[in-house]
């Protein structure tokens, strides 16, 4: 079967500009690009409009949309990404190796490419505990897997750069010796001069973290391909890349991006406008989401429309706008294709967690003292990164008033059967109006992490997140319930049901004083152990760069 597509502009990659071609797929690739006439079985007028290859997400998380790939791939396709490279550290670090291949082995019209959860956990289980564990033996082993193409992001920077033997450095070697020349994915924040050579020569190649001009200039200047996620886009940072000509050294990401902003923003097709709207060019902003991540992860056979690639693309009524009009999907369009039904797990991916309900007295905390010198976490409230800041806080009746110093009590619990005691801490920058909010997704380790300035709320939402196997709740004047049905952090529910309770409860903490450009996210990053500097665990608090566990009592 031939289709000719005619009075279209199509996009040309090696020139960054759109010709007037006609464009012919046979079946599911791409046939002949040209203004020759040849043989046809159907014919398809554009009408003017422009034909662009598919949109490729080089570095994504599918569990941070708490969906199932079905359900991602039902949203997705249609806003024009066609192929995406996973990391699925999220459902390792609950289920391990059986939880990641039941995961992989999910089959969707999306094309989906899995890099291998490198950090699970993502420090050491001295520092935090997770349900699964990856570790050289079962890097060797997932990386047989057929949609298995690289090595997902490695974040623990002390163990990589040590001059011992660690787990870290182990799995890197390991999986250049299966899968040689493949890629390996960096998270390298705030890292620079030496420290960054040492990252780069352990073979690492990209960086998706949150970038200024300078970091920028630095990494690229050292051989990194920079993924530029939306809290990295901004006019200068745009102007940078145009100032430099950087468009073969960056690529269009999104990383974590929450149910109710693929609905509302978008997803790829949202940062291609914002980087027009930046003043990027069209097709400079195409290409950077297109051809440079198809390069980026090796799969020669998309990203660009010419012959034998795979026939994905997507038709465009507006260039400037990025309007899309049509998504194809190897050649046919997605309208047309039935969409993926949400798949049923075994029955022990929705019953994984293992903890007794808590009472208010869990919560209490008490000294001897009549003054604390308290060890606190200050938000940064415009990234994700947090400070250790030491305050006197009074004791009254051997209780710490820790909210009467505006603080919120945060905790981390830990869910998967040993019952581990809870330690606290305390935020600054969270809630100044009476809340609580719980998740069992919680990166990475995905423990119940509950924060709050109310204790019996805090009680209400943590025990809600355990009778329900899992979810994300937020109680304030009121209370919404996202349930988590698989290994608490994928919903089983169609997208728009859960992104309208997530787009509630994050304006519920909006409301209630916690200020931050994506509530949840920066929420649950919260726990996340190697994001600068000071985060919680259900061992305590972790200094991330010294990874050491302190107290709340200083």
């Amino acid at each position: 079967m031939i289709t000719r597509f005619t009075n279209i502009n199509v996009f040309n990659t090696s020139q960054r500009q759109f010709e007037l071609l006609d464009v012919y797929i046979k079946d599911t690739i791409f046939y002949y690009i040209g203004n020759d006439i040849i043989p046809y079985d159907a014919l398809v007028d554009g009408q003017g409009r422009y034909m662009i290859p598919g949109l490729i997400d080089s570095h994504m998380h599918i569990e941070s949309s708490m969906t199932t790939p079905q359900e991602f791939s039902n949203t997705v396709l249609p806003l024009g990404t066609t192929t995406i490279l996973a990391d699925a550290h999220e459902v390792g670090n609950v289920f391990g190796y059986d939880g990641l291949v039941e995961y992989m082995n999910q089959t969707q019209r999306l094309d989906v490419f899995y890099a291998i959860p490198s950090s699970v956990p993502s420090t050491n289980p001295s520092l935090e505990t997770t349900g699964g564990y990856v570790d050289e033996t079962i890097v060797s082993k997932l990386a047989l897997h057929p949609k298995v193409i690289a090595l997902g992001e490695i974040m623990n920077f002390k163990d990589l750069t040590s001059d011992e033997d660690t787990l870290t450095k182990r799995i890197v070697s390991t999986f250049k010796e299966v899968k040689p020349n493949h890629p390996i994915e960096g998270h390298i924040p705030r890292i620079s001069g030496l420290g960054l050579s040492k990252f780069i020569m352990q073979g690492i190649g990209s960086d998706h973290t949150q970038q200024t001009p300078q970091s920028l200039l630095e990494k690229t200047r050292n051989g990194l391909i920079i993924q530029l996620q939306e809290k990295s886009l901004n006019r200068a940072l745009v102007e940078t890349i145009i100032d430099y000509d950087l468009f073969n050294f960056v690529s269009l990401v999104t990383d974590d991006v929450m149910p109710d902003d693929l609905l509302n923003k978008g997803h790829l097709n949202h940062l291609i406008k914002k980087c027009i709207s930046y003043g990027m060019k069209p097709v400079d902003a195409i290409y950077i989401a297109t051809h440079t991540p198809a390069q980026r992860i090796q799969r020669f056979d998309r990203g660009m429309i010419a012959p034998g690639k795979i026939a994905d693309a997507v038709i465009l009524e507006s260039l400037e706008h990025f309007e899309i009009y049509d998504v194809l999907k190897s050649g046919k369009s997605v309208n047309q294709l039935s969409k993926d039904p949400i798949p049923s797990f075994h029955e022990a991916s929705l019953n994984s967690i293992k903890r007794a309900p808590l009472s208010y007295e869990d919560f209490v905390v008490t000294s001897s003292k009549a003054v604390e010198t308290v060890r606190i976490m200050s938000r940064e409230m415009g990234s994700t990164f947090t400070q250790e800041k030491h305050i006197q806080v009074p004791v009254k009746d051997g209780l710490l008033s820790w909210k009467e110093c505006g603080l919120n009590l945060i905790c981390v619990i830990e869910r998967y059967g040993h019952n581990a005691p809870l330690k606290f801490g305390f935020v600054e920058n969270g809630f100044d109006k009476p809340c609580a909010l719980a998740t069992s997704w919680a990166h990475d380790h995905h423990n119940i992490l509950v924060m709050g300035n109310d204790i019996q709320k805090i009680v209400d939402a943590v025990n809600t997140i355990i009778v329900n196997q899992g979810g994300i709740i937020c109680i304030n004047d009121e209370s919404v319930f996202a349930p988590l049905s698989y290994g608490g952090i994928v919903s089983l529910e169609p997208m728009d049901v859960l992104a309208t309770k997530i787009e509630k409860i994050r304006d519920m903490m909006a409301k209630s004083g916690y200020i931050s450009h994506n509530e949840i996210m920066s929420f649950c990053v919260l726990s996340l152990l190697v994001s600068p500097e000071i985060k919680i665990s259900d061992k305590g608090y972790v200094n991330t760069t010294t990874q050491e566990i302190l107290d709340w009592s200083v």
